[in-house]
């Protein structure tokens, strides 16, 4: 599939509204986080985990509240790139992520795992202050429910086997910092929280993303200051 201009993108937003409520996602670099080598089924190579910062324009229906604003957003989908033209993404449930070939969605049962992750990490996740070692660990545990976690063995994962494996970007042991941070947010997924505040958003070309609209967005100033800093990492995700 072809990746559509900005003219295109206004045209395919506009005559979306009836079916689906869409946003204009671009991918502008990282913050907290870590480089980590994972594994995905047959598939070995190095990708960031963490903070993935993106800006949001032209959204319609529930999108609208993200218009202008640059969001912290969380990966669902390790087969695929994240994009920096701008892309038109769906709004869609958390249940139905990934939307990508030859990975299943997660269903319900997952998606209450998410909500529990979320609410465990109490929005440290999303701050820019965040600890690089937490925001890693967040996004590594988000993975593990996404390709392999188990609901009903609550609290009980593998970082080294499955799915979906990981470890340190030189192929040693994941550090005892991040993989400490991963076994506690596990050790709170009990407690089935509301599934409110989160939006699944999705693209066929680019990768499937997971943002907190209860999280104040990020002030134009402080993006400023980051990327003047050089604070602002780029990352790059495997497309299949």
């Amino acid at each position: 599939m072809r990746r559509m201009s900005l003219a295109a993108v206004a045209v395919a937003v506009a005559g979306s509204v009836a079916q689906a409520d869409t946003v204009v996602m671009k991918f502008v670099g990282t913050d907290e986080g870590r480089t980590v080598k994972v594994t995905i089924g047959s598939d070995t190579f190095n990708c960031f985990a963490g903070q993935l910062l993106h800006q949001f324009s032209m959204g319609n229906g529930v999108a609208t509240q993200l218009n202008g604003q640059t969001r912290v957003t969380y990966c669902t989908d390790l087969t695929q790139f994240v994009t920096s033209a701008g892309d038109v993404y769906t709004v869609a449930p958390i249940a139905s992520l990934p939307a990508t070939t030859g990975w299943p969605a997660m269903g319900a049962a997952k998606a209450q795992a998410v909500y529990n992750l979320y609410a465990a990490a109490g929005g440290q996740q999303n701050m820019l202050t965040a600890n690089d070692d937490f925001a890693a660990a967040f996004q590594i545990a988000l993975w593990e429910i996404i390709y392999d976690y188990n609901p009903a063995n609550v609290g009980v994962y593998s970082l080294t086997g499955g799915n979906f494996k990981v470890k340190n970007s030189d192929g040693t042991a994941l550090s005892s910092a991040v993989a400490t941070k991963v076994g506690q947010l596990f050790g709170m997924l009990g407690t089935n929280v509301p599934q409110v505040g989160l939006l699944g958003l999705t693209n066929d070309c680019s990768q499937d993303q997971i943002i907190d609209v209860n999280v104040i967005p990020l002030p134009p100033a402080a993006l400023a200051g980051l990327l003047g800093l050089g604070m602002v990492r780029l990352a790059r995700k495997r497309r299949a």
